[in-house]
């Protein structure tokens, strides 16, 4: 079975007395730091712990201005959606959803919540819940599995009962498109950065995802690509 892996990837500096300056002025710079950054982990231990619920998630992480741009541009330049029957796996809130053709869309999530709201904010799309880590398709169904944003919420042991479930339902032709977070060697500030703000434990670095897939799927890269204010 084929399916090109569609890979859209995405210091802390230290603070030495300068010569001549004060003790009391170099405490009170110290000090402030010092309390600056507790502070800040405690806003970030509240950011990373609590949940979204799906309206806040909907407009805060998944804004429609940023799909088309990172998502919607991107695939639609590579392959053909209008008439293909998609899985969009983990959709969450079905923001990507108005990407694809209702009639042959479905979108699939643990969080019954968001499914929920999905299904009340998209009802010309069709959402259902994943349970006992079965998709709720029949087998060489789908033309196409989008997975966006999605793997580096996921263990590998987990994961890989899911790709399991990929092959099963995707046509013997079709292929999965996959847009992640991806860890980077040159790139340390962006790591730190997504370790930081992204609530995902599992974000790996570009060779770890294509291990994933490697037994079961032919991977291409179509584009890497750091978004927002580390565009490239």
């Amino acid at each position: 079975m084929q399916g090109p892996l569609a890979h859209l990837v995405e210091r802390a500096h230290g603070m030495g007395e300068a010569a001549g300056s004060s003790p009391a002025w170099s405490t009170f710079v110290f000090g402030t730091m010092r309390r600056l950054g507790v502070r800040i982990s405690k806003v970030l231990y509240l950011y990373k712990s609590m949940y979204l619920n799906p309206t806040l998630y909907q407009k805060i992480v998944r804004p429609k201005f940023s799909i088309e741009k990172y998502i919607k541009n991107i695939i639609q330049k590579e392959f053909i959606l209008d008439t293909s029957k998609v899985l969009d796996f983990g959709c969450g809130t079905g923001s990507n959803s108005f990407i694809f053709n209702p009639q042959y869309y479905l979108g699939v999530d643990t969080d019954k919540k968001r499914i929920d709201f999905a299904n009340k904010t998209f009802p010309e799309y069709r959402f259902e819940v994943i349970k006992n880590n079965t998709l709720p398709a029949q087998d060489n169904f789908f033309d196409y599995i989008c997975i966006f944003a999605t793997i580096h919420h996921i263990p590998n042991n987990v994961f890989r009962e899911y790709l399991k479930e990929f092959e099963r339902v995707i046509k013997p032709n079709g292929k999965i498109i996959v847009i992640e977070p991806v860890l980077s060697k040159e790139h340390k500030f962006n790591n730190w950065f997504m370790k930081t703000f992204d609530d995902g434990k599992y974000i790996r670095h570009e060779e770890e995802y294509k291990k994933l897939f490697e037994e079961k799927f032919i991977i291409t890269i179509h584009k890497r690509f750091r978004k927002f204010f580390f565009l490239q």
